[in-house]
């Protein structure tokens, strides 16, 4: 799948912190909007919230299996 502009699911990893102390990885997936794409990298924005910059391959169709990413 080739990213576009428009919306699609971003998987990020975060440390879960339990107990005030770091324990592991955690993935999350958010729907956010595709703003522009570039050199493997994509602007993205979640609703209500400041633009962040993600790679291409941590993008997601929405209508897309889970697990499936983007190729560019």
């Amino acid at each position: 799948m080739t990213v576009k502009l428009g919306k699609a699911i971003c998987t990020r990893k975060r440390p879960a912190i339990v107990a005030g102390m770091f324990e592991t990885m955690m993935s999350e997936r958010v729907e956010v909007r595709v703003l522009a794409i570039a050199e493997g990298y994509a602007m993205v924005r979640r609703k209500g919230a400041l633009p962040f910059v993600c790679q291409v391959k941590e993008l997601s169709d929405p209508t897309a299996q889970k697990g499936e990413h983007a190729t560019n």
